[in-house]
C-alpha cells in the first residue's frame, strides 16, 4: 500500500520539475489574487493545475463500519479563457469492520472523472468579480473488480469503483471581491447506469455553498455547507439495497495556505449534522487535505 502512494507523489513532484517556471505567477495571469480552491480557479488561456488530494471519512451500515482513505491524482488544463478541462483518478483503500468477524481490507483504482466546466456569464473578461460555470462530466469504470484475501470477489457496493458510466451536470456561480471576500454557490447532480453485474448505485444530487475571507495574501478561511441526496442502489433484480441513499447535511470548515505563489494547501473538514438515511447507516465526519501547484 505505501509504494502506491509513494509511485504516485513521485509522478506528482516528478511533473512538477518537469515543467518550465512560468513567467508570472496565476493569480496575475487571471487578474485575482483570491485562493482559489481546486475546482473553482478563474480560467485562463493555458492554466494548468495539478493537485493531490487526501480524504478520510467513516461510513456505519448496521453492524458494519468502513474506514475510508481516498487518494486522488488530478489535473485541470485551460486551452482558452472560458473553457477548463479535468481529470481525476483515485486510490481507494477501505478497511471493513464487523464486530463478529476479521477486519477486510479492500483496495485498488477508482473510476477515472473527466470534467469541463464553461463560462457562460461573467462580468468582463479581465478579473472578473462574477462568474458563471456550466459544469457537465462522466466518471468511467476504470476501477478493476476487487476480490478477497480468500479470492471472493467484494460486495459491489464495497468496490472501489462501480463498474458503470455515470454522467454528471451542474451549474456554479462565484464571486471574487477585490475586499479579498468570496462566495460560491454550486448545484450538481449525477446520473447512474448498472455495471456489468446488474447492480447500480443510486443517482445524487449536491448543492453547496460557502463564504472564504483571506486576511492575508498568503492565507484564507472559509465556512460553508452542503445537502447531499443520494438515491437507494439497486440490485439486479431490481429490488432496493438495504442501507443504501439517504439525505445529509454538512458544514465545511477549511483553512487555506498559499507557501510560494503558485501553490495551495488546503486544510477543511466534512462534518454531518443532520442525517436522513435509508436502514440503519450513517456517515461520519470527513477530513481533507489537498496539494495544488499551478505549473502555468
Amino acid at each position: 500500500m505505501r509504494s502506491i502512494y509513494l509511485v504516485w507523489a513521485v509522478a506528482f513532484f516528478s511533473a512538477l520539475g518537469a515543467v518550465r517556471r512560468a513567467s508570472a505567477c496565476a493569480s496575475c495571469s487571471c487578474g485575482d489574487a483570491t485562493l482559489t480552491t481546486v475546482g473553482v480557479e478563474q480560467p485562463y488561456k493555458n492554466r494548468v493545475r495539478l493537485a493531490l488530494e487526501e480524504r478520510v471519512d467513516t461510513h456505519d451500515m448496521g453492524e458494519r463500519r468502513a474506514l475510508t482513505l481516498r487518494s486522488t491524482l488530478g489535473v485541470a488544463w485551460s486551452p482558452i479563457d472560458r473553457l477548463t478541462l479535468a481529470a481525476s483518478l483515485p486510490w481507494i483503500a477501505s478497511w471493513l469492520v464487523h464486530p463478529d468477524a476479521p477486519t477486510t481490507p479492500v483496495s485498488g483504482l477508482g473510476d477515472l472523472e473527466v470534467t469541463g466546466r464553461v463560462v457562460v456569464w461573467r462580468s468582463r473578461r479581465f478579473a472578473p468579480e462574477h462568474l458563471v460555470w456550466l459544469i457537465g462530466g462522466v466518471k468511467a469504470p476504470t476501477g478493476p473488480r476487487v476480490m478477497s484475501e480468500g479470492g471472493y470477489p467484494i460486495p459491489d457496493d464495497d468496490q472501489p469503483g462501480s463498474g458503470s458510466w455515470d454522467p454528471s451536470l451542474g451549474l456554479a456561480y462565484g464571486w471574487f471581491g477585490r475586499g479579498m471576500t468570496s462566495v460560491f454557490l454550486s448545484t450538481t447532480g449525477r446520473g447512474t447506469t448498472p455495471n456489468g453485474r446488474g447492480y447500480r448505485r443510486g443517482a445524487a444530487w449536491n448543492g453547496a455553498a460557502w463564504v472564504q475571507v483571506q486576511p492575508r495574501p498568503w492565507f484564507a478561511t472559509s465556512l460553508g455547507a452542503d445537502v447531499t441526496w443520494r438515491e437507494h442502489d439497486t440490485l439486479k433484480s431490481g429490488m432496493p439495497s438495504p442501507d443504501s441513499g439517504g439525505t445529509f447535511l454538512r458544514i465545511l470548515p477549511s483553512l487555506v495556505f498559499s507557501p510560494h505563489s503558485n501553490v495551495l494547501l488546503r486544510v477543511g473538514a466534512a462534518i454531518p449534522i443532520v442525517q436522513v438515511m435509508n436502514g440503519r447507516q450513517s456517515e461520519g465526519p470527513q477530513l481533507l487535505v489537498t496539494l495544488a501547484w499551478d505549473v502555468h
